[in-house]
């Protein structure tokens, strides 16, 4: 599929490895046109796709492409790299770079708490919901920690995709520089 066109464009991808192997791949750069079944369609045997949303529903021109195995994802990007999609260039942002025993999630329902976000979570020994100083409104976001970085690994892995309260959520990896925009 090098080379590959959709919808007139060609796709470029490149494969992240991080130490756990990941079976996913970071797609970033991606149009506004893009939607999840045109990168599960794109990507052959890809098991899932994500796109991360803003709370507008408009595309924050990055997502995730899951494959059943490491082998299948490495493959596929392989095979990728070099092609463009829906008239974008598309890359990676290593997930080995941002790999934590802490998330961050985003695109909260301002009805989730701390105590959905831990039965939602499970395995968690920490859930903090980020507020605005001065009159405690959520700001969406929340941190959730693992005892370990192979533990957030594998719930980031699982819980992709996730809707809580009516919302998708966004799952990263929190970055030590990670910011919250006001």
């Amino acid at each position: 599929m090098k080379g590959a066109e959709i919808d007139g464009n060609r796709v470029y991808t490149e494969f992240s490895l991080s130490k756990d192997h990941s079976n996913t791949l970071f797609v970033g750069n991606l149009s506004s046109r893009t939607s999840e079944l045109s990168l599960v369609r794109t990507f052959y045997g890809a098991s899932s796709a994500s796109i991360i949303r803003k709370q507008t529903g408009e595309s924050k021109g990055f997502g995730f492409v899951t494959f059943n195995s490491f082998e299948a994802a490495k493959a596929v990007a392989d095979v990728m790299n070099g092609v463009k999609m829906d008239g974008n260039k598309l890359y990676i942002e290593p997930e080995k770079n941002y790999s934590s025993d802490t998330l961050l999630v985003e695109n909260l329902s301002l009805e989730t708490s701390e105590t959905s976000l831990q039965r939602a979570f499970d395995g968690a020994i920490d859930v903090s919901i980020l507020c605005r100083s001065g009159n405690g409104e959520s700001k969406r976001s929340a941190f959730v920690q693992y005892g370990s970085i192979e533990a957030a690994v594998l719930a980031i892995n699982a819980m992709r995709g996730l809707e809580m309260d009516g919302k998708k959520l966004n799952i990263h990896f929190k970055h030590p520089k990670t910011k919250i925009r006001f």
